[in-house]
């Protein structure tokens, strides 16, 4: 995964056939991989609104994939934080 902005670039690989969803952004995202390399590429939207009284601000996605048969994979979790740099004051 990398950050560019408020997006978050996820990649991964999943069975072939299968649908990935991705949740804990700012919206579910649900992505089919590629059918010859099973290699999957999706942008999902990341809350940044810091709230009031807090210096950070984190989203976590979950990612599963489902097979044809509706067999859903063990999550893998992902934290995405933000907040101030490091060794800046908040």
């Amino acid at each position: 995964m990398r950050l560019k902005g408020k997006v978050a670039l996820v990649t991964g690989a999943a069975e072939f056939g299968s649908t990935v969803t991705i949740s804990g952004g700012k919206e579910t995202v649900t992505v089919t991989p590629d059918p010859f390399t099973a290699e999957y590429l999706t942008e999902v939207g990341l809350d940044t609104a810091i709230p009031v009284g807090a210096v950070s601000f984190t989203n976590t996605l979950r990612v599963t994939a489902t097979d044809a048969a509706g067999n859903e994979s063990e999550a893998t979790v992902v934290e995405v934080k933000f907040g101030p740099e490091p060794g800046v004051p908040a």
